[in-house]
């Protein structure tokens, strides 16, 4: 099952086999997902894969990592931070390996690949279940480009972003990339000391690469993420509650959640001429 129905003849997978090839040609069970498709889906982060890509089953776990599967394998280790996931999660070729990571959002994306079945032959250890390929935007030659967003909603949600690429020569360009996303609570808490809301969110994720390329076929790039999300627990309702108003919850003391990501790499490319 290769959702040929789904794609172009043309797409192709970057990473499946560490080489571009045609997705109809590439030998493995893979799902690829372009930026508009998952713009059109409205994915915003890998949770929001579970419901675009057949076989794989995501469930979040509040303040734990993501429980993660592909057709029945892979983490199933909630409420343990230290446990290694089943499935195999990759940034621009580079191996991330915690879980805690998976909760980070998604913006100036090129291309998403989900690979079903046991990848160790090529994406190495972890990736019984399979394997997450994540490919952003890379800085670019060919001129200065500005790209911006932003949405507003009930519950004082927003989400903006804004990337731009800029080449300094014929050789060198960076390209950054920062979005903000958060909202108010869902349940008012009004025996909180602070009368806080419980749900509400602020998350913010900026990344920045620097692409060096002096010679046809050889290139230097280096990255750095930084994801940052504050919370203030989940937005749940005990069914017993006191409160008469469905939209309020009588938990009396705050459960603030962070999670914080930083990620550094740093890619060598030289293509032979065979």
């Amino acid at each position: 099952h290769r959702d040929l129905h789904s794609f172009p003849t043309r797409r192709s997978s970057d990473l499946a086999q560490k080489v571009a090839s045609n997705l109809q040609k590439t030998a493995i069970a893979i799902t690829t997902l372009s930026p508009e498709q998952l713009d059109r889906a409205d994915v915003r982060s890998v949770i929001d894969l579970g419901s675009q890509v057949p076989g794989l089953v995501i469930m979040s776990g509040g303040a734990y990592p993501l429980n993660v599967t592909i057709r029945g394998v892979g983490f199933d280790g909630l409420e343990n931070t230290s446990a290694q996931p089943g499935v195999a999660f990759f940034e621009n070729g580079v191996y991330i390996a915690s879980p805690l990571n998976l909760s980070s959002s998604f913006v100036d994306l090129k291309q998403v690949e989900v690979l079903r079945g046991p990848q160790g032959t090529v994406n190495g250890q972890n990736a019984g279940g399979g394997a997450i390929n994540v490919t952003t935007g890379m800085p670019t030659l060919d001129g200065l480009h500005l790209d911006t967003e932003g949405s507003y909603g009930s519950y004082d949600y927003d989400r903006v972003r804004a990337t731009v690429n800029v080449p300094l020569g014929d050789e060198f360009a960076v390209r950054a990339s920062v979005q903000h996303e958060g909202h108010s609570g869902w349940l008012a808490s009004p025996d909180e000391p602070d009368q806080s809301h419980v749900g509400d969110e602020d998350a913010w994720l900026g990344r920045l690469g620097a692409l060096w390329k002096p010679l046809d076929g050889f290139s230097v790039y280096l990255w750095g993420e930084i994801f940052s999300n504050d919370s203030n627990g989940l937005y749940a309702r005990n069914a017993i509650d006191p409160l008469a108003d469905p939209r309020a919850t009588s938990n009396d003391f705050p459960t603030p959640q962070a999670n914080r990501s930083r990620i550094g790499a740093a890619t060598v490319t030289y293509e032979m001429d065979f």
